[in-house]
């Protein structure tokens, strides 16, 4: 398969993820809709445009660390748990990234970010089994 579907598929597979945590929780983990919030609204104000500039950047990051995964000399991709270290690692690099952003932004409640944070390196886990499983 070629990287930008499994890309697709493991951030569709991600944010579903997030999408069932916020409905459980009474309480809004969608990253693109946190990434239009923090990133485009201050720019482009509530339009459409931060809402699709919000979504364009969640795949495209998704996609970039699917060609990151692939293109590392560290991984060795025949070990069947392999799904866990890409999980773990982009969770982690997810986890930091998101706590700049909101740091640098006005959304910086730690009441909220600490389960945000908490949910994403989930969601990343479930986004490096999609990965390994499409790739």
């Amino acid at each position: 398969m070629s990287i930008l579907f499994a890309s697709i598929v493991a951030t569709v597979a991600m944010t579903i993820f997030s999408y069932i945590i916020s409905w459980w929780s009474r309480k809004n983990y969608s990253e693109p809709y946190w990434l239009a919030q923090l990133i485009y609204k201050p720019v482009f104000g509530t339009t459409s445009l931060s809402f699709i500039l919000g979504w364009l950047t969640h795949f495209l990051i998704g996609y970039l660390f699917a060609v990151i995964w692939i293109k590392s000399p560290l991984i060795d991709a025949s070990q069947d748990w392999r799904y866990l270290i890409v999980g773990a690692f982009f969770g982690c690099l997810g986890i930091f990234s998101w706590i700049l952003i909101f740091l640098f932004s006005q959304k910086n409640d730690k009441s909220f970010i600490i389960p945000y944070c908490c949910q994403l390196f989930f969601a990343h886990l479930v986004y490096g089994i999609t990965l390994i499983n499409f790739i």
